[in-house]
């Protein structure tokens, strides 16, 4: 059986403290939403995605703050909310935050600030960090026509973005793409992440234990009650019950 909630009914709880994933590698939650926040050994404070809610922003500022970092470097996985919120304050503290070109349009389309540093969606970028190589990677549209993943190679955290789900429900608004969805997830097999830090639901250390294919499949099934199901914002949750 198939149920669908409208975002705005949902609850979300209050923000949980960060939660330590891999050595100096946090997630911290807004909701059911995650981020990733990484001190490098050169100094820099990585940070990818955003808070929406004013409480949880102050908690990631404060939090990485208290790392003191020598340069702050924040990477926009899409260009929803979830993602770009803290863009403007980001800017504003002189961060670098980086984007595909792509993604920044869709931004400034939107009325938000995009990245001040940008690269081409089909080549991905490569960061260097002293000996820390961190990856931006295009794997395909699924939540979105833009939405990237970010790999941490020596720590071998993916961090996946909406692109995966470990809640047991599907983020799906209407510039999600059904069709190339599946395909972005089966791209991810070019890594081999020791964990998995997905938009939502806590982080997993095997890709095999992700239950996104299976809620894919059910939305296939079922194309009809996705492109009629609520939509009062734009977007609707997936998910199974039995």
């Amino acid at each position: 059986m198939l149920t669908w909630l409208t975002l705005a009914a949902l609850a979300a709880p209050a923000a949980p403290p960060a939660q330590e994933v891999a050595r100096h590698t946090w997630v911290l939650q807004d909701g059911a939403q995650n981020q990733l926040v990484a001190q490098l050994r050169d100094g820099t404070v990585l940070v990818v995605d955003s808070p929406t809610s004013p409480s949880a922003q102050r908690e990631l500022l404060s939090f990485v703050d208290a790392l003191a970092p020598s340069r702050v470097v924040v990477l926009n996985t899409h260009h929803e909310p979830d993602a770009v919120a803290m863009n403007g304050t980001w800017l504003e503290r002189s961060a670098e935050v980086w984007s595909s070109r792509e993604t920044a349009a869709l931004v400034a389309r939107d009325g938000g600030p995009p990245a001040n540093n940008t690269f081409r969606e089909e080549w991905g970028k490569r960061l260097r960090f002293g000996a820390t190589r961190v990856e931006i990677w295009h794997p395909g549209a699924g939540h979105t026509e833009d939405n990237n993943v970010v790999w941490l190679r020596g720590r071998s955290v993916l961090f996946a973005g909406d692109l995966l789900t470990n809640d047991g429900q599907l983020d799906v608004t209407e510039r999600s793409d059904l069709t190339a969805w599946p395909s972005a997830v089966n791209n991810l097999s070019r890594y081999e992440p020791l964990l998995v830090v997905p938009g939502r639901g806590p982080a997993y250390d095997s890709a095999l234990r992700n239950a996104t294919p299976h809620l894919l499949r059910l939305a296939a099934q079922d194309r009809e009650a996705v492109s009629s199901a609520p939509q009062a914002d734009g977007r609707v949750r997936l998910w199974r019950t039995e």
